[in-house]
């Protein structure tokens, strides 16, 4: 392959397109409540549905948290 056809694509537009790809896998599995948790810049955004129950939401956060920790010891 030539140097010539390699394209540099800024490192904030591979998490903005990752993004909007899972976002759009969420959209798809069509989700009774979701909660969105965002980054961008120095900030955290979150952005939630209508919710169940707070435990339940609760729980699932923590449940998450469990997962994307065990995820990033592998």
């Amino acid at each position: 392959m030539s140097t010539t056809k390699l394209k540099v694509v800024p490192y904030n537009k591979i998490y903005k397109d990752s993004a909007k790809e899972v976002l759009t896998e969420a959209i798809d599995l069509d989700f009774d409540s979701v909660v969105v948790i965002g980054f961008k810049s120095d900030s955290v955004c979150t952005k939630y549905s209508a919710n169940t129950s707070f435990v339940k939401t609760i729980g699932a956060m923590e449940q998450a948290k469990h997962v994307m920790l065990t995820n990033m010891n592998e």
